[in-house]
């Protein structure tokens, strides 16, 4: 630890690889030490969980990058674990805006030695997000998760809708950063048909483009020529209607009846509502 200098038990210690996976773990023998055997020849980075009671007063944290080679172990691997801190909130939706349960909180790590870990909100929208290693961090806000709930608009603190504008979040080992909130607005949809000679069209893509910027949506027509796009942040969209998504041999074309983007109509989307009868023939 840190603070103290002396050796805690209950640390897991993993071997994680380029590609994220954790090869092995170790839980340490009760005088801080550990050992990780056998594990492949490679480059890891060593993560360091406190997963034993008592000791959640620990950041979680990761180490340093460490080769391991074929012939000999690697020794000396140590850390000293700073004390965590906390991030905590309350995360509003809906109109009129209250809290919200079931929403994802995600940290996502900028500077220091801090894993990334989520939470899910509680009654009134509240959470409390502990075990972060000091440094800065980034916050999103939202629905589209294992536990998520809603028909919300993800959000990055504070307020922002792309990660490359969010606000960092410090934390400082043994405290609570508080207030570390948003409101998150309704999602809305477009839906419409495509159809060929008057008859229904599936395996067309359907593909809504933010006419000021953002990831384009994709939709798939089914076998009634329908499609349907969802979880669209209320705006402007540009439609286009192409082959590529199970079907082909048809033109691109934009909505309402263009033949390329610059003639495209708007779309306009709603939260809370969709925007239906884009269709294409």
């Amino acid at each position: 630890a840190a603070a103290t200098g002396k050796p805690v038990a209950g640390i897991c210690v993993f071997a994680v690889d380029p590609s994220g996976n954790a090869l092995s773990v170790a839980f340490d023998n009760g005088n801080g030490r550990y050992r990780i055997r056998p594990i492949a020849a490679g480059r890891f980075r060593i993560e360091y969980l406190p997963c034993g009671f008592g000791q959640r007063k620990l950041a979680w944290y990761y180490g340093p990058r460490v080769q391991v080679g074929t012939r000999s172990a690697v020794s000396g691997v140590n850390a000293a674990l700073p004390q965590a801190g906390t991030i905590a909130g309350t995360v509003l939706a809906g109109s009129p805006a209250v809290g919200q349960p079931g929403i994802c909180v995600e940290e996502v790590p900028v500077t220091g030695h801090g894993l990334a870990r989520v939470v899910v909100t509680a009654a009134g929208g509240r959470y409390s997000l502990g075990g972060l290693a000091p440094g800065t961090y980034q916050v999103l806000f939202t629905p589209n998760c294992l536990l998520g709930a809603g028909d919300f608009v993800p959000q990055w603190y504070s307020g922002a809708a792309s990660q490359a504008r969010a606000a960092t979040v410090t934390v400082t080992g043994g405290a609570t950063t508080s207030g570390v909130g948003g409101t998150l607005s309704a999602d809305g949809g477009i839906s419409g048909t495509v159809t060929v000679g008057g008859a229904p069209a599936a395996g067309v893509c359907a593909i809504g483009y933010p006419v000021h910027g953002g990831q384009p949506v994709v939709a798939v027509t089914g076998a009634t020529g329908a499609y349907q796009m969802a979880g669209l942040v209320p705006g402007r969209y540009l439609i286009e209607f192409a082959a590529g998504c199970g079907d082909g041999g048809y033109v691109t074309q934009w909505y309402d009846g263009a033949s390329s983007r610059s003639g495209a109509t708007p779309v306009s989307v709603a939260g809370g509502a969709v925007t239906s009868g884009i269709d294409a023939s």
